[in-house]
Parts: structure tokens; C-alpha cells; sequence
């Protein structure tokens, strides 16, 4: 069993599906949904493990990143507004594109990118390459399922996965107790159904769980389980704009945004380009 130190972190815009995720009605002036951005935060985050201090940037102390993009920004030329690298920032840039995170990744410091060496899984290869993109390309569910516990077990990385038309619910509300979860295995597990995403949706995937007693025991007694963090739902701070300093506990209680799914079941949901996103420093 491999778990990663992650932290869920809830996408603060939008929503990948089409009704409204949160207590209040659908806006009509819903907007696209940072979920790729906040999974961005979540991989930031694991680089920040060690050393996880409050700061402005979501960049700060993370690994040879932090000194480059933590300096205060000042990209209207206002010298008194100072503007930092986080998830409000980071998807205005990247705005839910695929292509766009990994070219703002890729791209070489000199011309405004991270300076990352990028790594994808699709069944259909991209158009076009990002900069420092390298693709894999996979025939089935079962080679997805190879790069997922290649880079989860045996680089132990965290990575962000594309899923199209479904939507994880817990089937068991039973919380844990303190502020530890327990063990993937422990968790209770969450129903994967499907739901409209007209773009698409993003999740970060933190740890596999393999029981291989169901061969030759039993039925029931194995299985695959996967550890996903959810950006959704959203804080949906368009509609609501003073859950900036007081967001519902509902929304950010690190279970509701933490899910134990059955490997076999979620990836018939990867999308077909660019399923599985990760990177090298």
C-alpha cells in the first residue's frame, strides 16, 4: 500500500458539472471550473510536505520552485497592489486547459513557464506537444491502470487524472475522528456515478491500496482501491464572494473532498487525451 502526504484542497470557482454543487442556485454567471487549478495546488502541496509554512503563494517551500515564483508580482505595473502565484491567479492563466497548464509547466523560466519536465498518459496522443511534455500512449484501461501504480507505488508521486462523466459521492457519511484520517483501507467507500461534465473534470490521485486475497480466496476478499482527491465540490466563490473569509465548513472539511474508489471502476472515466498528468522537477 502506498498513501502520499496530500492534502485536499477544495477548486475556489465554477463547477465541472451542471447543476449548482453548493447551497445556493446556479448562477448565470457561472464560470469555468479551477478544478485543474486546485489539483495543481494539490501537487504543489505534496512538494511542500516538508515543510508546510502559511504564505501567499501556493509556491512557498516548495522544493526548487519556491524563490522563483513566490516574489511578489506586479503584472498590471501597479507597485502597490502586490499579487502572488495561487489558485485565483494560476487559473486565470490556465483557465481549465489541459494544454495550458502543461505549457505554463514546461515552458523555460526565461519565457514565463515553471521549467518542468512534464509527463502524460492518453489513449488519443495530444495534437500538439506542450513544452518538456513527454506522452505515453496506452491501448487500454489496464495500461492506464500500469501507469497509475508506476507512479503512485513505485516513484511515489502524486498525479492529476482528467475524468469525464462521472462523479464520486461518499456511500458511508461516517467521519473519522482528530485531524488524521485513517488508512486508505479503513476509508469508507465512495459510489463513482454518472454525471454530465461538459469539460471535463480534474482530481488528483494520492495513493493504491492492492489485495490480491479475492485469487485465491473468496470473492469480495480483493480488490484495487484508490485514493482520490477531489477538488468538487466548489466553493463557488462567483456567487458567493464572502466565502472568501468564512467558506462553509461543508466545503472544506478535508473528508468531503477525500474518496476511496474502486481502481477497475474509475478508469473506464480517464479522458482519452491526456488521462493521467504529472511532472518532474
Amino acid at each position: 500500500m502506498t498513501e502520499l502526504d496530500v492534502r485536499p484542497i477544495p477548486q475556489l470557482y465554477g463547477s465541472s458539472y451542471c447543476e449548482s454543487e453548493g447551497p445556493m442556485p446556479q448562477s448565470p454567471n457561472q464560470i469555468f471550473g479551477s478544478c485543474l487549478t486546485a489539483s495543481l495546488e494539490m501537487m504543489v502541496d505534496w512538494l511542500k510536505r516538508e515543510n508546510r509554512v502559511a504564505a501567499y503563494s501556493s509556491f512557498r517551500n516548495a522544493a526548487d520552485l519556491d524563490g522563483v515564483l513566490t516574489r511578489q508580482g506586479h503584472p498590471n505595473g501597479d507597485q502597490t497592489v502586490h499579487l502572488m502565484w495561487n489558485q485565483a491567479t494560476l487559473h486565470n492563466t490556465i483557465y481549465g486547459s489541459a494544454q495550458r497548464l502543461l505549457h505554463l509547466l514546461g515552458s523555460e523560466r526565461s519565457d514565463g513557464g515553471f521549467g518542468l519536465m512534464t509527463r502524460t498518459v492518453s489513449r488519443t496522443p495530444p495534437p500538439s506537444l506542450a513544452p518538456g511534455e513527454t506522452v505515453e500512449v496506452v491501448s487500454s484501461g489496464k495500461e492506464y491502470e500500469y501507469w497509475i501504480r508506476k507512479f503512485i507505488m513505485e516513484e511515489e508521486r502524486p498525479v492529476i487524472a482528467l475524468i469525464e462523466n462521472i462523479a464520486l459521492d461518499h456511500e458511508n457519511h461516517r467521519r473519522w475522528e482528530g485531524d488524521h484520517r485513517p488508512p486508505l483501507p479503513d476509508l469508507p467507500l465512495s459510489h463513482i456515478y454518472e454525471r454530465p461534465t461538459p469539460n471535463g473534470h480534474a482530481v488528483v490521485l494520492a495513493g493504491l491500496h492492492e489485495n490480491h486475497l479475492g485469487i485465491i480466496n473468496q470473492m469480495g476478499m480483493g480488490g484495487k482501491d484508490l485514493l482520490v482527491l477531489d477538488p468538487s465540490p466548489s466553493i463557488e466563490l462567483e456567487n458567493n464572494p464572502s466565502r472568501l473569509y468564512d467558506p462553509p465548513q461543508t466545503l472544506i472539511d478535508p473528508m468531503v473532498h477525500t474518496h476511496r474508489v474502486d481502481l477497475d471502476k474509475f478508469v473506464p472515466g480517464l479522458q482519452q487525451t491526456r488521462g493521467l498528468i504529472t511532472f518532474d522537477l
